[in-house]
């Protein structure tokens, strides 16, 4: 489900906290840094900084994530309570996706946006329930991924996509991965178990994939 906020920020002022930075991303001449409930941007050219908030349409939850795609032009911000929305037209508006925050079959404690990976026209959304894909021209949510064992849901710390295959990094039931060629990756079984443990992320190179697992 999507919803566009109006920007009321000639008429607004919001105070908001910036400390406790989670996440930065560079796009659109731009950095952006995610707050505890705000966002606010650099701009490489003019020096300047701007906020994004409840002013401008943002709900005002705990961030989780942020992520800038170049090629769409906006900007994917994560919440903890599974709320995603999509700043686009170069920051002046806010579209609002629900579609995981009003999910009935997933417990509340479950929507965890965790990070965002754009591979082509899709982004791969790891959650702590698994892994949903929503497509960026259509602005709508695909399929979703319960990748645990038996189909169970299990927390999805962060994707990748290296040779043909998504690898999905979890908060202990290790990494998984599924061939992107697949049509029906929703199966389970056709995700397969690369090695056991708890792992915070995922990144790929030139070389095979080189997890960060927890040492704690």
């Amino acid at each position: 489900m999507l919803q566009f906020a109006q920007d009321f920020s000639a008429l607004w002022k919001g105070h908001f906290s910036y400390y406790n930075i989670n996440s930065v991303v560079k796009g659109n001449n731009k950095i952006y840094a995610a707050a505890e409930n705000a966002v606010f941007t650099y701009d490489i050219n003019t020096q300047d900084i701007e906020q994004i908030t409840t002013v401008n349409g943002l709900s005002g939850d705990n961030i989780s994530t942020i992520h800038y795609n170049n090629t769409y032009g906006l900007l994917l911000i994560g919440y903890e309570n599974g709320l995603i929305e999509v700043v686009l037209d170069n920051d002046d508006n806010v579209l609002t996706v629900v579609d995981i925050l009003d999910k009935v079959t997933i417990p509340a404690s479950n929507k965890r946006i965790n990070h965002f990976n754009v591979f082509e026209n899709s982004v791969f959304i790891a959650t702590d329930y698994g892994i949903s894909v929503f497509d960026l021209e259509r602005l709508e949510f695909g399929d979703t991924f319960f990748i645990g064992d038996q189909g169970s849901q299990i927390k999805v710390a962060q994707t990748t996509i290296f040779n043909n295959y998504i690898y999905a990094a979890s908060r202990g039931s290790g990494i998984r991965r599924g061939a992107l060629d697949n049509p029906n990756l929703i199966d389970f079984q056709n995700w397969e178990v690369i090695t056991s443990g708890d792992f915070l992320g995922i990144e790929h190179s030139q070389i095979p994939c080189m997890p960060q697992q927890v040492t704690e």
